[in-house]
C-alpha cells in the first residue's frame, strides 16, 4: 500500500513533472524605442517587443525598463501554476494521500511558479513607467503581418437567384483564409477569400438522395479594423458569387445519374460588417455579415442578398516587418 501511495504521488506532482524549468514572457510596450532586461542579467538589454525565457522561482520577476535617459525597475508577481492546483487534486479524487504527497512534493519545487504570458509597459506624459500583466492576451503590434484561418460554425444565406425569387436557409460549412496587416497599434487591413455553405450537417458527409438543394457562396472581401480590448470591429467591401442549385438523381438506374438539374449564380458586390470576440492568444469568435447590393452579372442591377455567419477565426502572426533586433 505505502509503495502504491508512492508510485501514485510521483505521478501526481504534476508541476514538479510537467512544468518545464522556465517560462517565456512576453513583453510589449505602448511606445516605441523601449528596452528592458530581467532580474540582474543587465548585460542583456532587450528591444521591444521581445519574448524572454525566464527560470521559474519564488520570487517575483524583476524588469527594468529604459526609454532614452529614463530607466524604471518594475516588479512582476509570480505566480502558483495551474499544473500545481489541478494536477493534484485531480488524484485526491481517487486516493486522498497520493494528493496530499504530490503538493508536499511540488512545495518544495519552483516549478510549482510561474510568470504572466504578457506584460505590457505603458509610458505616460509624465515620463513613468507603469505596467499590466496578463496571463494570455498579447496585444496586436503595428506593423504585424498576420495569418487568418477561419471556419464558419453556422450561416444564413438569403438568395434572389436571376432576381426571380428568393430563397433563405440555414446550415453549416465553411472555411476562409486571410492575410491581416497592422498599420497602428489598435487598427489594421485584413483581405480574405472564404466560401460557406448551408450544408445540413456540421461537417462534409456524402449523402444520396432523390431530391437535391445546394446554396453556397464564395467571396473576396477587404476590410479596416479596429481594436477594442478583446473585441475587434470591422468594415469594408466585398465580391462575391453566389450560388442556387437544385437537382435530381435516378435512383433506379446504377451509378444515380442526375436526371434534372437547375442552377443560378449572381455576382455581387456589397460590403462586409464583422465584430470578433478575442478567446486567447490566437482564437477569435465572431460574427460576420456581408450584405450584397449590386448585381454584376449583366451590366450594374440593385439586388439583395446576404450571407450571415457564426465563425471561428485564428489569427497567428507571422512576423512584425518593422520588428527592431
Amino acid at each position: 500500500m505505502v509503495f502504491l501511495i508512492m508510485i501514485v504521488s510521483m505521478i501526481s506532482s504534476c508541476a514538479t513533472l510537467s512544468n518545464s524549468p522556465t517560462v517565456k514572457v512576453n513583453i510589449y510596450s505602448d511606445t516605441d524605442s523601449v528596452k528592458v532586461y530581467v532580474n540582474n542579467d543587465s548585460l542583456n538589454w532587450q528591444a521591444l517587443p521581445t519574448s524572454i525565457d525566464v527560470m521559474r522561482s519564488k520570487n517575483n520577476l524583476m524588469v527594468t525598463a529604459q526609454k532614452d535617459t529614463i530607466q524604471k525597475q518594475i516588479e512582476v508577481k509570480r505566480e502558483t501554476s495551474t499544473a500545481f492546483w489541478l494536477g493534484n487534486a485531480f488524484p485526491s479524487f481517487f486516493y486522498s494521500s497520493a494528493g496530499i504527497v504530490g503538493y508536499v512534493i511540488d512545495l518544495t519545487s519552483p516549478k510549482r511558479f510561474t510568470y504572466p504570458k504578457t506584460v505590457l509597459l505603458n509610458f505616460n506624459d509624465n515620463g513613468e513607467f507603469s505596467f499590466e500583466q496578463k496571463r494570455d492576451l498579447i496585444p496586436f503590434e503595428k506593423n504585424d503581418i498576420r495569418l487568418n484561418l477561419k471556419s464558419s460554425l453556422f450561416n444564413h444565406l438569403s438568395l434572389n437567384p436571376n432576381s426571380e425569387f428568393r430563397e433563405d436557409k440555414f446550415g453549416f460549412v465553411g472555411y476562409g483564409i486571410g492575410l491581416e496587416y497592422g498599420y497602428s497599434k489598435n487598427r489594421f487591413l485584413e483581405t480574405s477569400f472564404s466560401f460557406a455553405m448551408t450544408y445540413e450537417w456540421p461537417f462534409p458527409v456524402h449523402i444520396d438522395k432523390v431530391y437535391n438543394k445546394s446554396l453556397f457562396s464564395y467571396y473576396l472581401s477587404t476590410t479596416d479594423n479596429f481594436v477594442c480590448n478583446r473585441f475587434s470591429f470591422g468594415y469594408g467591401i466585398n465580391y462575391s458569387v453566389n450560388y442556387w442549385k437544385e437537382w435530381y438523381r435516378d435512383f433506379k438506374t446504377e451509378g444515380l445519374p442526375t436526371i434534372d438539374e437547375t442552377s443560378y449564380t449572381n455576382k455581387n458586390l456589397g460590403i462586409t460588417v464583422n465584430t470578433y470576440y478575442r478567446i486567447g492568444k490566437a482564437l477569435n469568435i465572431g460574427i460576420i455579415y456581408r450584405p450584397s447590393f449590386i448585381n454584376i452579372n449583366n451590366g450594374f442591377e440593385p439586388i439583395y442578398e446576404h450571407l450571415i455567419s457564426l465563425e471561428a477565426n485564428w489569427r497567428i502572426k507571422l512576423f512584425n516587418v518593422n520588428k527592431k533586433k
